[in-house]
């Protein structure tokens, strides 16, 4: 690799770099990153965001389809897919669900 294109990689994922902290620092998002998609035969991973239950339902509740799952680990899962970026929040034992929604 040349000394240009290293200091374009450089200046490149030094963007990204701030542009994720920006996303982390805002209320109600826990990270950004990658999502393992096991909804499919063939497994791949998808770029996701990682949100408070709250948060997701303020964004996506009242107008977005969104389905409930079980995650590898055994979790249940709200997850929906806007624009190819997977949104997702872990349900815990202490969120409350009444009629198969969420309530915040």
């Amino acid at each position: 690799m040349d000394k240009q294109a290293r200091k374009s990689e450089i200046g490149f994922l030094g963007v990204a770099a701030a542009l994720a902290k920006m996303c982390i620092d805002k209320d109600g998002v826990i990270d950004v990153g990658t999502w393992l998609d096991r909804r499919k035969m063939v497994h791949e991973w998808q770029t996701g965001v990682f949100l408070q239950p709250w948060k997701f339902m303020e964004l996506f509740g009242d107008d977005t389809e969104y389905e409930y799952m079980t995650d590898r680990f055994g979790d249940m899962q709200i997850v929906t897919t806007v624009n190819g970026v997977v949104y997702y929040a872990i349900i815990q034992d202490y969120d409350l669900i009444q009629d198969g929604r969420l309530v915040v």
